[in-house]
């Protein structure tokens, strides 16, 4: 079996990760743990605060303590971060305006990002554009927790048809979330995220979003290989 650590930027992703993500991973011998970025260390009581990411120095210090932590060669790592508010120190973001489409942004990013890192264990994953991208991938589910907002519940659905969900931008008032938070005001990401992504389904969500697929297409491959040794795709 292949150990998968995930690192996500909050606890909606880990709670989509323990509600969505593992069920599908299992079928592919994959097992898998998540934990949210540690944020807060206090030296003097051993506390942890974790969730949120305010700078890159604190993402990179978490994730190498992780590899530090388990060398198995069966052993993979990988993380759940935003694009949306992504820290001006990360790997790549002053690059990433010489690219054409949110893509080729990501893409220069994560590869900054795993050069930084340099673990073969090691595969980047950042959000186009933020966790609700997943959401809009079918808005419809979002009527099973807030059932009053059905009208409100079929602009976000017609918003969807007309943008695929990952190109829905990262302006401050038009990222996935603020869209949705403008229509539904209670909309509460860490309450009703996690039900309506399982609501939704992995199936519907690599779909609707290509950058999300090629993440979870690297993650079964993991489990796919006969030989079970770490698999690496060559970056572009």
């Amino acid at each position: 079996m292949m150990r998968l650590h995930i690192l996500g930027e909050g606890f909606t992703e880990k709670r989509f990760v323990e509600n969505v993500l593992t069920g599908h991973l299992i079928k592919y011998n994959i097992i898998t743990d998540v934990c949210c970025f540690i944020t807060k260390f206090i030296p003097e009581t051993g506390q942890q605060f974790r969730g949120g990411i305010s700078n890159y120095a604190k993402i990179k210090k978490d994730i190498l303590n992780r590899i530090s932590e388990d060398n198995n060669k069966d052993c993979v790592f990988t993380t759940m971060i935003d694009f949306y508010g992504i820290p001006d120190d990360f790997p790549g973001v002053y690059t990433k305006s010489e690219a054409k489409n949110p893509y080729e942004k990501v893409k220069i990013i994560e590869n900054a990002f795993a050069d930084d890192i340099n673990d073969s264990r090691f595969i980047p994953y950042i959000q186009l554009h933020e966790f609700e991208t997943l959401i809009l991938s079918d808005p419809l589910k979002i009527a099973k927790v807030y059932i009053d907002y059905k009208n409100e519940v079929k602009q976000l659905q017609e918003l969807s048809n007309r943008i695929p969900p990952e190109e829905i931008n990262d302006g401050f008032a038009s990222s996935p979330s603020h869209r949705i938070k403008h229509l539904i005001p209670s909309y509460n990401k860490a309450f009703a995220g996690g039900e309506i992504a399982k609501a939704i389904g992995i199936e519907v969500m690599r779909k609707k979003c290509p950058h999300f697929n090629e993440w979870i297409t690297k993650l079964d491959k993991l489990g796919m290989n006969e030989h079970n040794t770490v698999f690496s795709e060559s970056r572009e």
